[in-house]
Order: structure tokens, then sequence, then C-alpha cells
């Protein structure tokens, strides 16, 4: 856990340090024709990889299919200080930065510190993981709705929507002490309704870092951890560890068909696939790939780059 901790600090302090240092330009958008990533799979040639650049600290994305824009949350600061610096930008299909600052913490009233997980709840509603509470936010204007403090938890991190009333969210069970990150032993899943009701359906120590979160058909929650590199299921409440050699610190999690998720590794700076347990690479050279999602109208993979401060739409097949 010591040599997590470490690595985790260490990503930190380089986002900060990496903030800190860039001019405060203004958002710009790079198209890259013909130069997909090395160890792309099967891009559209149709289309191209596109970089967004000026954003703060990237953790999460979502396409919002009902607007069709891409959401994506900043942390602009550290990932466990409740500084209200947080903000979720509005970004166009074409890479067009719509909107930086769409849903900005401090901004009249509304309370934002870390953003990491963010995902729909329904047609009209965002929600976002944000340290120790779940935000809900108006899918149009951007004005808060419910705020639902987890107690106990000291770092939400992925969320994903069960149904219209109700999400899952992760605890990584971390937070950042003295400049380092350092582990609290709160790993958990819950069950959160937008009624307030808290439930646990997960909690233990020897979690192993719980991050990205995603529903199976078969109705079983699928997980993917940041500490062991493992990637479990709870079924009918039980847990189910796999025995898998991943590449190690798993963020982001897609669930693409019923046998087959892919997952981002800090460790290898890939977005990996994993299928009839094993694993292989999908993208590859992506620096800090945080929780990344895809536009499946468009067959692209969508790449916040945590600690670059960038966002990559990349055309690939989805399989």
């Amino acid at each position: 856990m010591r040599l997590l901790c470490s690595s985790l600090a260490g990503l930190v302090l380089a986002a900060t340090s990496l903030q800190c240092s860039r001019k405060s330009d203004a958002p710009t958008t790079t198209p890259e024709a013909d130069t997909a990533p090395a160890g792309a799979t099967k891009p559209n040639k149709d289309d191209e990889k596109i970089v967004v650049t000026g954003l703060s600290t990237p953790e999460s994305v979502v396409h919002d299919s009902f607007a069709d824009v891409y959401l994506v949350a900043n942390i602009a600061g550290s990932p466990s200080e409740k500084d209200g610096n947080g903000f979720i930008s509005k970004i166009a299909p074409s890479g067009e930065v719509l909107e930086l600052r769409f849903i900005q913490g401090g901004n009249e009233g509304t309370e934002l510190h870390a953003p990491k997980g963010i995902a729909l709840a329904d047609d009209a509603t965002i929600v976002v993981a944000d340290i120790d509470t779940l935000r809900f936010f108006d899918r149009e204007t951007g004005a808060p709705r419910e705020q639902i403090v987890i107690s106990g938890s000291t770092f939400l991190n992925d969320v994903v929507v069960f149904d219209d009333r109700t999400v899952l969210v992760t605890d990584t069970g971390v937070q950042m002490e003295d400049g380092k990150l350092v582990p609290t032993g709160t790993d958990a899943v819950y069950q959160v309704t937008r009624d307030g009701t808290v439930t646990p359906i997960l909690q233990d120590p020897e979690l192993g870092n719980p991050n990205g979160i995603a529903l199976l058909d078969d109705g079983a929650i699928r997980v993917v951890t940041f500490g062991s590199g493992q990637v479990f299921d709870i079924r009918d409440g039980k847990h189910f560890v796999y025995d898998t050699t991943s590449p190690g610190q798993l963020d982001g999690l897609v669930v693409i068909d019923e046998r087959t998720i892919w997952a981002s590794s800090w460790t290898t700076r890939e977005i990996v696939r994993w299928q009839d347990e094993q694993w292989s690479v999908v993208l590859g050279e992506v620096h800090s790939p945080a929780d990344f999602s895809v536009d499946r109208l468009r067959s692209r993979l969508l790449v916040p780059l945590f600690t670059e401060n960038e966002f990559w739409i990349v055309p690939i097949e989805l399989e």
C-alpha cells in the first residue's frame, strides 16, 4: 500500500506542478489527421484524432447523447481538497470548447471541489462524484440540484447509473495528507438513491482501491481497482475477484459487450482490453489516462489525460 500511495502522490504532485507552470491560455483544439496514436485498434479512417487542450486536471468524461456534447469533469487542484475550484466543461464532438466552465464551483452558489466520475442520471440530470458527496445538476442549465453526503467516505471516484433514481459510486479509499495521498481504509461501493438513502454494497479496506465501475447485462456490478489492479464483480451481494495479471493501476472502465471490457492503466499508459481473461492493448502512449468513455454513435474513444490537461477524441472500432 505504501508503494501505491507513493505513486499516487507523485501523480498528483505532477498534476499540481504542471497546472502551476502552464500559462492560462484559452483552450485549443488540434485535429491530427493520419496520426492515430501507437497501439490504436482499427481506427475509422474517415475520422481523425482531436486533441483539446487548456483543461485543468480533467478526470472524467461522459457523452451527453441528448444534447450531443461531451461533458468533462475538471478537478482544477488537489483531488481531495475542498477548494471550490472544480468545474465541468462542455465540448462539441468537433472538439470545439462550447463552455469551458459550464458548471463552476463557487459560481452562484454552486458547490464543486474536485469532481471525478460523471454520468447522466436521466435525460435531465448530471451526477458527479465530489470527494465525499454526490452532486446532481440540471443537464441543460447546470443549476445545482440534490447534494448527498456519503458519511465516512474519503475519495468518491467513479459513478454509474442503475436507474433514474439510483446510482452506484466507488470510494477509492485514499486522501491527501501533508502533500501525499495515503490510504484511509474506506474502500467501498455504495448504492445511492435520489432521496438521500445511502447503502454500502461492499466495504472492505482490502478491496484494492476500487475505481472504475460499470453494470453488466446480467445485472452484475463490475469494478476495476487502482491499487491491486484487479477486476471484481458483485453478484447477488457476493464479491467475486478475478485472478488477472492486469497492466496495473486501473482507472476508467467501459463495458464493450458481454465478454469484453476496456480499462485505462496508469502503469503502462494504455487503454487496455480484457477479453476471455486475457489483456491486450487498445490504445498506447496515453499519459495519465483517467476515467475515459466512448461515443458509440461515432465509434470514438474519449480520454481525459489527467496530468497533461488534455482531452483526446480518438476514432476507434468498438468491439
